[in-house]
């Protein structure tokens, strides 16, 4: 008996099956079309951006190998060709390395490119950042202090990119200071110079004792960068401890 029950529900399924086809056939045949459409369309385009990110990643090493060959005026034109035709990925690269390749001959120019990336939103914030303070890096007054050791080769004498050796200001505050006709608030031991500057020439005469707050406002200015540069508070040495001494620990872990 049950088996009847069993044929009868299997045509009752088949027959609305069929009404089915025959009210939908249209929209079910459409809908199939468009999604194997939709599938092709999107391998299509994946291996066209593929293909893309291929030569565009081809066109930045031959840029590159231009730059580092010295011919830079070509490497420009190959990343400024690259900025406006390359895959997503590679514009961004293009349009940095213009700009750095432009600092070589036009450090102004350069200053300008990179301020454009920095104000392109599209790029995302860290992308900005990163040209800002390549823009800026442009613009601090850094020096570097070679030497020549025992075999006549010229060597790295003293540190870089640190407050001692480049002059890094605060972007802040610099305008309203530098309206004002103001030095401008900076990482670096100025305040020990210009103190020395107002009293005498400091390559000429002989120093006048530096006063312990003149020390001390020395010394606030490098905490300041501690603190800022790391996030960290900075814990003050044991003063009874002679500062050779000291250097030598904090140098002894690297060593």
């Amino acid at each position: 008996m049950s088996d009847i029950f069993q044929e009868v529900d299997e045509e009752v399924r088949r027959e609305k099956l069929k009404q089915l086809w025959e009210r939908h056939s249209n929209l079910i045949v459409a809908a199939a079309l468009a999604v194997v459409l939709a599938v092709g369309g999107w391998r299509g385009y994946d291996w066209w951006e593929t293909r893309k990110a291929a030569e565009s990643g081809a066109a930045f090493e031959a840029a590159l190998l231009l730059a580092e060959g010295g011919k830079q005026d070509e490497a420009r034109a190959a990343f400024a060709k690259l900025a406006q035709e390359g895959s997503s990925g590679y514009r961004i690269l293009a349009r940095f390395r213009e700009a750095a390749e432009l600092a070589r001959t036009d450090p102004a120019a350069a200053v300008q490119a990179y301020g454009v990336l920095a104000a392109d939103a599209t790029l995302g914030r860290t992308m900005q950042d990163l040209a800002a303070v390549r823009g800026g890096l442009i613009l601090v007054d850094t020096k570097y202090e070679f030497g020549m050791d025992r075999a006549g080769r010229i060597v790295l004498a003293d540190e870089i990119h640190t407050p001692d050796s480049s002059r890094y200001w605060f972007a802040e505050s610099y305008p309203r200071r530098f309206a004002a006709g103001e030095p401008p608030d900076s990482f670096d031991k100025d305040v020990l110079r210009r103190w020395v500057a107002a009293r005498c020439d400091p390559y000429r005469d002989k120093l006048p004792p530096i006063p312990r707050e003149v020390i001390a406002q020395t010394a606030a200015v490098y905490i300041g960068a501690f603190e800022t540069i790391t996030g960290e508070s900075f814990a003050a040495a044991d003063p009874d401890t002679p500062p050779l001494s000291r250097i030598r620990g904090n140098l002894r872990r690297y060593f």
